[in-house]
């Protein structure tokens, strides 16, 4: 087999050659492919955590504030209560 620079090599290094060079290319495109899904990944991640964080502080305040309201009501009735007995 003779290449373009005319040098002959066997049919070996032929087949090595061109599995370097496919492999070479396939490598660098799910390369590229797997950066990509990893930055779509860190992203999303990114997004969800933000999501499930506010949720997390709007219940804490929600029940926070449920539980505030439900004694101050309770309070106010006991107060309520002992004025008129």
């Amino acid at each position: 087999i003779w290449t373009k620079e005319s040098q002959k090599i066997d049919s070996e290094q032929f087949l090595g050659w061109i599995r370097d060079e496919c492999g070479r290319s396939d490598y660098i495109y799910f390369r590229n492919t797997f950066s990509v899904f990893k930055v779509l990944e860190t992203k999303v991640c990114k997004t969800v955590s933000y999501l499930l964080s506010l949720s997390f502080v709007y219940s804490v305040f929600v029940v926070f504030g449920l539980r505030m309201r439900h004694t101050d009501s309770h309070a106010i009735k006991e107060d309520l209560h002992k004025l008129y007995l």
